[in-house]
């Protein structure tokens, strides 16, 4: 499959998911506007050998990404099993890591500008090769979110505090600039008297 289309009849549309997608939602909704710029013609469906060659072109970049190479290949995989207990690549907080984190962040996002960008959609995070500042704000917030249990404490919270409860500074919209808040209580108390919780109705 190549952005939505099955390379051997490109009648055959998808839409799905990746395997690490930046926002499920956002990627089914970009996909979607895609695959109706291929309807419409106003995209150029490419010749099989060209999707295959961006297929494989692709896939070379991701094996340069220490964290997607891990599910591509399984030497690679079989050699990170093997690193000693406590290694600084299973610390989230570690530098080394939050590098590596970031980068297989930028890819991602990376990719979805790019297909964003073919398809007219009307947010702009950047491109395959460089992110927007949009773009580059939604790589952060990836990168914070892989980091709520690592920043947990063991201190006297420890008790009640899950990654739930974990506010971090990177979780602004990116239309309104608005902060997360942290909830009205511990996350492992909140109780609600209604059948459909909401946001508003947690006590």
């Amino acid at each position: 499959v190549y952005r939505g289309l099955l390379t051997s009849n490109t009648n055959m549309m998808y839409i799905h998911e990746t395997q690490y997608p930046v926002s499920s939602i956002l990627e089914l909704d970009v996909l979607a506007n895609l695959i109706l710029r291929y309807l419409t013609r106003e995209v150029n469906i490419p010749t099989e050998k060209e999707m295959l060659k961006s297929n494989q072109k692709q896939l070379e970049a991701e094996m340069q990404i220490p964290w997607l190479r891990i599910t591509i290949d399984r030497a690679y995989r079989e050699a990170m099993d093997d690193l000693p207990g406590g290694h600084w690549s299973d610390n989230e907080n570690d530098e080394r890591c939050v590098v590596l984190n970031r980068m297989a962040a930028k890819f991602l996002v990376n990719r979805i500008a790019r297909d964003m960008k073919d398809a007219k959609y009307p947010v702009n995070f950047g491109d395959m090769k460089k992110l927007s500042k949009l773009g580059d704000q939604v790589a952060n917030i990836i990168v914070a979110n892989g980091r709520c249990r690592a920043m947990l404490q063991k201190d006297e919270d420890a008790g009640w505090k899950t990654f739930r409860d974990n506010n971090q500074t990177e979780f602004i919209s990116l239309f309104t600039n608005t902060s997360s808040c942290p909830f009205k209580g511990h996350w492992i108390d909140l109780k609600t008297e209604t059948e459909h919780p909401t946001i508003t109705n947690f006590k």
